[in-house]
């Protein structure tokens, strides 16, 4: 019951977040989407040679009140021509900004926020690789 209950509150608090934080968004009035995939049979990486493939994604809103919202995703893999190894860069991140605000000595201030995973390097275990 008591499990219940927590999971009752906290459902009810994360909805009145979500409220909160959508009540107050300004409109959207420009959005970009777009997205993108490459490969290339010739890459170096470190110098070591290989071949690569890469995509990513890149949503953009910019709002009414002059703010903006980036959503940006991109996902590397390489595979060393030598060993046949593989190693993978994955960047999932969110960049928002606010301003510019005009300061009494006439400059200007940019609130910039940087959410998520700036960058993760894996190097995927294959089945025939030991511990």
């Amino acid at each position: 019951m008591r499990k219940l209950f927590a999971l009752t509150g906290l459902g009810a608090a994360l909805l009145m977040a979500l409220m909160a934080s959508s009540a107050a968004a300004a409109p959207i009035v420009q959005q970009f989407h777009g997205t993108f995939t490459d490969t290339n049979p010739n890459d170096n990486l470190c110098g070591i040679a290989g071949s690569s493939v890469d995509s990513g994604m890149d949503n953009i809103q910019v709002f009414a009140d002059g703010t903006f919202k980036d959503e940006f995703t991109f996902q590397y893999y390489f595979t060393a021509s030598g060993s046949g190894k593989t190693v993978e860069i994955l960047i999932a991140q969110q960049f928002t900004s606010v301003g510019p605000t005009v300061n009494p000595d006439g400059t200007l201030t940019f609130a910039d926020t940087f959410k998520g995973l700036p960058e993760k390097l894996t190097l995927p275990r294959r089945v025939d690789d030991s511990l």
